[in-house]
């Protein structure tokens, strides 16, 4: 008789219904040394600036040196 003898001791302990409140550390930044090497870039990064690149060198062609490509583009829509 084991049994209902712990499910009625199990009954008649209260739940604890207070709001659980975590505990925290105050996060504190750290300062950063005005000669500190700084971090290589990532590959994002570091595609972002050949993008720009060739996005800055795309606006500064002509309509007559962006014509091959632009036939190419053509072409390849139509396949």
């Amino acid at each position: 008789m084991r049994g209902p003898k712990l499910i009625a001791v199990v009954a008649q302990k209260k739940l604890n219904t207070e709001p659980v409140k975590k505990i925290t550390k105050a996060k504190v930044k750290k300062e950063k040394a005005p000669g500190a090497p700084k971090r290589p870039p990532s590959a994002f990064f570091v595609f972002m600036k050949v993008a720009k690149e060739g996005g800055a060198k795309w606006k500064a062609m002509s309509e007559s040196e962006k014509a091959p490509y632009v036939e190419k583009a053509a072409s390849k829509k139509e396949e």
